[in-house]
């Protein structure tokens, strides 16, 4: 059987000395290892086949057959690392945080909390027509439930 701390220390000493970060890694029946990195702007396909590259010469297929994917988190996943926050500042996410979820640009990234700026119009006591105001909110990372970039074409 393989285990997860073989593979992170596989990956570890690949990505030692790199801006590459592991965002996540897991295990599954069958010996079905995903491994998904990242850097900042983005990784490369390269980059990619040498992590994979790396992972299955340290281990031996005789012994233990399993089966590897390694690549960068898809836009459709969820932001899991704080590095990815920091990478995507000045983007537009999604973010879930007390059962509310506010939309806006991410535009700041420090002390494991990010800054979510926003424009919504709304009513203003003493006047008839909706007003664009600008919100700010500050997320502790631990207390976000879910933040996913918003692709827009």
């Amino acid at each position: 059987m393989i285990f997860q701390d073989q593979i992170e220390k596989l990956i570890s000493d690949k990505l030692q000395g790199t801006d590459i970060f592991l965002v996540h890694l897991s295990i599954a029946s069958g010996n079905k290892i995903i491994v998904e990195v990242d850097k900042a702007p983005s990784i490369t396909i390269e980059e990619c086949v040498e992590i994979s590259r790396h992972i299955e010469n340290n281990l031996d297929r005789d012994t233990e057959d399993f089966e590897l994917k390694v690549s960068s988190p898809g836009l459709d996943k969820p932001l899991r690392h704080p590095l990815q926050y920091k990478k995507n500042v000045g983007r537009s996410l999604k973010v879930t945080s007390d059962d509310e979820a506010f939309k806006g640009e991410l535009i700041e990234f420090e002390n494991d909390a990010i800054t979510l700026r926003w424009n919504e119009k709304v009513k203003e006591q003493g006047k008839k027509k909706k007003v664009l105001k600008t919100f700010e909110k500050q997320f502790k990372i631990d207390n976000i439930k879910e933040a996913k970039v918003v692709v827009s074409f």
